[in-house]
């Protein structure tokens, strides 16, 4: 699936940096880089990416990750759609790490985290 962001990043140290960075780590791959300068202390960046085999993620997701870094003023999800037809492909993945009938333990956590005693009672209620 290949899809197009475009954007307009702050003329900072290190804005195309950190948002080449978080598309990499949300499991997509860039294609093309088109950086122009835009209006005054922006630039206008249009990235081609296309999703990496292994992840499951919508382009809308990422959309939203990149727009809440610092350094992007604004992001829109471009052309680039031909194959979103089929979203089959982007269905997630089971969680088959603990068998078919697993499902997560709902002991209560406190709001400074798991307690000893609350992880102790999670583990005594799964087994």
């Amino acid at each position: 699936m290949r899809e197009t962001l475009t954007l307009h990043l702050d003329d900072s140290h290190g804005a195309l940096l950190r948002t080449l960075g978080l598309i990499e780590r949300r499991g997509w791959k860039v294609t093309h880089l088109d950086l122009r300068p835009a209006e005054t202390g922006r630039q206008a960046a249009r990235f081609e990416i296309e999703r990496l085999p292994w992840h499951a993620g919508t382009p809308e997701i990422l959309a939203r990750h990149v727009g809440k870094l610092f350094c992007v003023a604004d992001v829109t999800l471009g052309a680039g759609r031909a194959d979103n037809s089929d979203r089959a492909d982007r269905a997630e993945p089971a969680d088959t790490r603990c068998g078919a009938g697993w499902t997560p333990s709902s002991a209560p956590l406190s709001a400074a985290g798991p307690t000893p005693s609350s992880m102790r009672a999670a583990v005594g209620a799964a087994s």
